[in-house]
Order: structure tokens, then C-alpha cells, then sequence
């Protein structure tokens, strides 16, 4: 009969047995929410299909190099665990070194996100920019039902978006500790991010973070002063992550200030060809400043001075100017000719973003019929416009069409299973309130008496 290594009557008799398991337990669970981690979205940005309106989201490009890597890191790791520990080095030290190194990995991805990936960095601003002014205290949803009166009950004055779209306020000024909240935004960690990030990354945060607890627990337990070493050692490989992470940053913003300064001196002597140099050097060191409204109307203004009118850029910026002294016939004759034009993502972002404030003048100005129209193109151009859907259904309820009404509720709600935000609930009633006008004003009082339910909450 085979002799057990170890007696049960001991294991069961062990002052430290629910302990141990426990840090067990969470062992395990640590080493699942790494493995869902490699299953599950780093980012989820909500869209929909324009012809079905199939719900989906779209990850970021870095997501996958991401998880490679750390999957890299990990094989090489436990493949070399063995080496290591022949060399006398410690168990706990190693494992915890890996789980912390692991999780500074995950840590950076927001930083690189929106540094590098400025597609999606760009989308998720604006998806977010658009929830903000909805759910703002001067926004749609709080002044909703108080302001202008229409036939089919009381109405909402339509709020259109701010001028400017950015990502993170440009580092062109000090870039002291009075800058504390643009610290926060340039390491990634600002609205757009907690918004859509995915349950992949927070899987990454939590398995890893509670990897090492375990780590430590385990030594805690059997010795406390090896146990207090290894913490040490973790808390020192923290603040070396954390002085390098942010004196990266640091150098990285302070380079492209210095970039940003000198194009705007050189714009402000009349030297726009250099003043453009700066410009796009500026942007090839951090893409995401091609996300930026202002931005892009510097870049289009040295463009425009330099006799290239009919650059993207420098279009949208004679739309801005157009419009912002009044003269808005040639501002949407410019508008409708750069929809014809096959457009990069930022400059299309940017002029959705025009059509969208027309339509929402239009509609404020008894323009319904306007309005509709522009909604229209800006919703086939983009389907993800909480704004637009909210807006299309606000002027459909004003031109009794119910069918239209149904169809941007429907879109609202589903576009925003992707928001993360609690204050959705108040854009989510508001539509539904909307809805239950509609139905109200179509004679279908169970419809009615039903959205106005599910604008309360109840079922």
C-alpha cells in the first residue's frame, strides 16, 4: 500500500487550513480572470449596422499586441522559472515580479490607446462628447420638457455640440502639478476610457493584483520577515514603474509642446509652410492630435494660406470660418462638397460634426423639414450618433411620424449597452417619454401608457 508524503489527520488538523484554502481559492480565481482576460475586449466601443442595426463593438488595434506580448512575457517566464530558482532565487520574489510586471503592462495600454491608436481614441471622444451633452445640467435631457411647446406636447431645445472636439486638452501650457487632471487624461485614464474599456482589461487588472495578494498571503502566513522582504521588493519595483512611466510621459508631452509652440511662433510671423512642418511632426509623434478640432483647423489654416484650399483640412477650416461669421450658405455648400470626397476618418468625424450642429440650428429654427434631412445624412454616415438618434427622433416626434420615432428609440437603446455611465438612465427616459408623446399623439394610449412606464423605470 502506498504511503502518503503527508498524514490527513495533520492536513485537517493544520491551525492555518481555512486560511490556506482561502488563499487558494483566490489563487485559482486570479489565474481565471488572466485567462478570460486573453477572451474578452480590452475596449469596447458600441456601433451598430446601418442596414440592420446589428449591435457590436470594436476593440482597439493595440488589444491584440497586447495580449501577445504578455502571453510572450509569460511562456519565457515559466520556461525560465526553473533556471532561477537554481541560481537560489526566491519562489515568492519571482512570482510576484512576473504578476507585477504583468500588470504594468496592462496599466500602459489606456496610456498607448489613446496615444497611437487615434481612430478609436477619436470615435470613443466624440461618442463621449455626445453622452456629455446630452446628460449635462444645460444639456438635452435636464432642460427636457421645459422650453419650447409643440403640438404634440412639450418639446426639448435641442442642444448642439460643443465647437471643438479633442481627446485631451493639447500640452501647449504648463505642464506642472496645476495640470494635475490633464496628467490623469494623458495617461489615458479619462472619460472615453472608464466609459468603453473592456471587461478583458479589468479581467488583466484584477488577475494579476490579486495574484500577488496571494503571493503574499501564502508567505505571510509561513514567514512573516521573508514575507515583509518580498513586499519590499514589489513596493520598489512600483515606484521604479511609476518614475519611469511618468517621466516618459513627462518627456514625451514636454517634446511635443516644444513642437506645437514653434508651429504656432512660425504661423504667427507668416511662415506657414514651416508652421505645416511643425504641424505634422507635431502629429507623427502623437496621432491622436489629428482628433483634435482645433488642431485641425491650425493645420487647414496654414493649408489655406499656403493657396491649397481643397485639402481636407483646410476645407473644414473655411467650413468653421464660414459658419462662424454667418455665412452659412457657403458653409453647407462646402459641406455637401466634402461628403461627395473620400475622406480620412478624422477629417469625416469632423465634418458629421458640422452636419450634426446644422441640424440641430435647423430644428431649433422651425426648419423641420431641413433638419430631418440632415439628420438623415449624418445618421448614414454615422450610425453610432447617440446625438443624432436622440435629435431624429425629437424632429420626428414634431413631424408625427411614429414610425421614425420607434425606429431612433430603439437605436438609443440599444447604442447605449455600451456606455457604462449611470446618467444614461436619464437619456434612456428621456427617449422613452419622447416615444410615449408619439404614440399618445398616434392614438395608441397602451404604446403610450407602456414607453411611459419604461421612461419611469417600471415594467
Amino acid at each position: 500500500m502506498m504511503k502518503l508524503p503527508f498524514s490527513v489527520k495533520s492536513f485537517w488538523r493544520d491551525p492555518d487550513l481555512l486560511p490556506k484554502l482561502v488563499n487558494l481559492g483566490c489563487a485559482v480565481v486570479a489565474i481565471g480572470a488572466v485567462i478570460l482576460s486573453f477572451l474578452k475586449p480590452w475596449y469596447a466601443l458600441p456601433q451598430i449596422t446601418t442596414e440592420s442595426d446589428q449591435y457590436f463593438t470594436t476593440d482597439s488595434v493595440l488589444t491584440v499586441p497586447f495580449k501577445l506580448f504578455i502571453l510572450g512575457f509569460s511562456v519565457i517566464f515559466f520556461l525560465m522559472l526553473p533556471v532561477f530558482i537554481s541560481r537560489n532565487y526566491r519562489l515568492g520574489q519571482l512570482l510576484l515580479h512576473y504578476s507585477l510586471t504583468s500588470l504594468s503592462i496592462t496599466l500602459v495600454f489606456p496610456t498607448l490607446l489613446i496615444l497611437l491608436d487615434d481612430q478609436t481614441a477619436g470615435d470613443a471622444a466624440w461618442m463621449q462628447q455626445q453622452h456629455d451633452t446630452l446628460t449635462w445640467l444645460g444639456g438635452d435631457v435636464f432642460r427636457a420638457h421645459s422650453e419650447r411647446s409643440v403640438e404634440s406636447g412639450t418639446g426639448v431645445l435641442a442642444q448642439d455640440p460643443p465647437e471643438r472636439l479633442a481627446v485631451f486638452r493639447p500640452p501647449t501650457s504648463s505642464l506642472g502639478i496645476d495640470r494635475l487632471n490633464d496628467w490623469i487624461w494623458w495617461g489615458g485614464y479619462g472619460p472615453s476610457w472608464t466609459q468603453f474599456a473592456g471587461k478583458g482589461w479589468f479581467f488583466s487588472v484584477v488577475g494579476h493584483l490579486l495574484f500577488a495578494t496571494c503571493i503574499l498571503g501564502a508567505y505571510w502566513r509561513k514567514n512573516i520577515a521573508e514575507a515583509r522582504w518580498i513586499l519590499r521588493m514589489g513596493l520598489k519595483q512600483a515606484v521604479v514603474f511609476c518614475a519611469v512611466f511618468f517621466s516618459a510621459i513627462g518627456v514625451y508631452y514636454a517634446s511635443t509642446k516644444q513642437l506645437l509652440r514653434s508651429a504656432e511662433e512660425a504661423t504667427a510671423h507668416g511662415d506657414y509652410a514651416l508652421g505645416e512642418r511643425y504641424l505634422i511632426r507635431s502629429a507623427n509623434r502623437m496621432p491622436v492630435l489629428m482628433s483634435d478640432s482645433g488642431f485641425i483647423r491650425q493645420l487647414g489654416y496654414t493649408q489655406w494660406r499656403q493657396g491649397r484650399e481643397t485639402s481636407p483640412e483646410a476645407q473644414l477650416y473655411q467650413v468653421f470660418w464660414f459658419d462662424q461669421n454667418g455665412y452659412h450658405d457657403r458653409a453647407g455648400a462646402l459641406m455637401n462638397s466634402l461628403a461627395e470626397e473620400e475622406l480620412p476618418r478624422h477629417a469625416e468625424r469632423e465634418l458629421s460634426r458640422h452636419f450634426l450642429r446644422v441640424a440641430i440650428n435647423d430644428l431649433n429654427s422651425g426648419k423641420l423639414s431641413l433638419s430631418l434631412e440632415s439628420l438623415a445624412r449624418l445618421l448614414s454616415r454615422e450610425p453610432n450618433s447617440v446625438q443624432g438618434h436622440f435629435h431624429m427622433q425629437l424632429a420626428n416626434l414634431q413631424a408625427h411620424n411614429l414610425s421614425a420615432n420607434q425606429h431612433a428609440n430603439a437605436r438609443i437603446h440599444t447604442l447605449y449597452h455600451g456606455y457604462k455611465s449611470k446618467n444614461k438612465r436619464g437619456v434612456l427616459a428621456t427617449s422613452d417619454w419622447l416615444l410615449s408623446q408619439a404614440e399618445l399623439a398616434a392614438g395608441n394610449t397602451e404604446e403610450a401608457w407602456a414607453a411611459r412606464k419604461q421612461s419611469k423605470g417600471q415594467k
